[in-house]
């Protein structure tokens, strides 16, 4: 009986004791560095036990065993801060938190220890969050250096180093309209930037309609909105004439907006060019082989890959112009 009622006298006890203040670190553990040198180490206490008295609060930072005392923030209550005035040569310290207080009489909190770290190699941000296939896009940060790769939903991107606080990048040939993860990636590790959202980019091909006769040969241009990257951009071209149309395989040069690329007409008939590119708009361009120029009414097939498999069906085509500019 003695030994429960002892045990209901300590838990009330405990109970009129209340619980001490609490520290709360406000500092990341990895800070940009600054001209100055000086950084700025804060914390708040918190407290629900209303018999401590908040005007007794005496914070101080411990860093390197020194006590340093702390002043009340502009922020807000409860905040204090202390700049700290890092010594030349160094990038990190070591630091814990002490807060002296009275409630009945002197008590102190002690906080668990921090680390600092400063560091001259962050970015600041990508300058913009999207754009499309083949643009050219800057990171802003510090710290950069050749070795530094800009990765897009794990494609490397072209990237090139500008100067320790810019890098630029070439947006890869992704699927469009959608957002990939990008990323820093060099001899440090890996840096998460984010997410950046793939635009398409515009495909070109003049002309926009191909007229030709049986053994006649021509040029066509394919062009794109931006220079290409350092591999090229080769181009799917697919018809269902095969028999009818002559041509090369298509790839527009590194660093090129345009090729030109002859095309030959072979056996009489017409159809389609469908023109596709990683990351780029799909174009469908007429081609009619020993048609007049003047006739209303072709023979158009329906799409089967590069062959053809159903009859053929008469449908009118109009003819159309357009004007298409190509930059070299």
């Amino acid at each position: 009986m003695k030994a429960k009622l002892y045990l209901i006298l300590a838990a009330t006890a405990a109970l009129l004791t209340g619980c001490g203040p609490s520290i709360n670190n406000l500092t990341s553990e990895r800070v940009p560095q600054n001209a100055s040198g000086i950084y700025t180490l804060s914390m708040t206490v918190t407290s629900d036990d209303g018999a401590i008295s908040t005007s007794s609060y005496a914070p101080k930072v411990v860093i390197d065993g020194v006590e340093r005392d702390m002043i009340q923030s502009d922020v807000g209550k409860n905040i204090f801060e202390y700049d700290y005035a890092i010594p030349e040569g160094r990038t990190e310290a070591k630091y814990y938190y002490l807060l002296d207080y009275k409630r009945d009489n002197e008590h102190y909190e002690k906080s668990k220890i921090y680390l600092l770290n400063v560091t001259d190699r962050y970015v600041t941000a990508i300058e913009s969050v999207r754009g499309p296939v083949g643009a050219e896009i800057p990171v802003v940060g510090r710290g950069f250096t050749d070795f530094d790769k800009i990765v897009i939903g794990g494609f490397e991107a072209d990237t090139t180093y500008q100067s320790p606080t810019s890098l630029t990048f070439i947006v890869p040939a992704l699927k469009p309209n959608q957002a990939y993860r990008a990323e820093l990636v060099s001899g440090n590790g890996v840096k998460d930037l984010g997410k950046f959202h793939v635009d398409a980019s515009k495909l070109t091909v003049v002309p926009s309609i191909i007229r030709l006769n049986p053994g006649e040969r021509t040029s066509v241009a394919f062009g794109v909105e931006y220079p290409t990257s350092g591999v090229g951009l080769p181009i799917s071209v697919m018809t269902n004439v095969p028999d009818s149309v002559i041509m090369p395989e298509v790839a527009i040069p590194a660093g090129a907006r345009s090729v030109s690329i002859p095309i030959e007409g072979g056996k009489k008939g017409s159809g389609l060019l469908y023109v596709t590119a990683p990351g780029y708009n799909e174009l469908q361009v007429p081609v009619f082989v020993g048609m007049g120029s003047g006739s209303t009414t072709d023979w158009q097939y329906p799409p089967a890959g590069s062959s053809v498999n159903d009859q053929p069906k008469e449908v009118i085509i109009e003819e159309e112009t357009s004007i298409i500019e190509i930059f070299d």
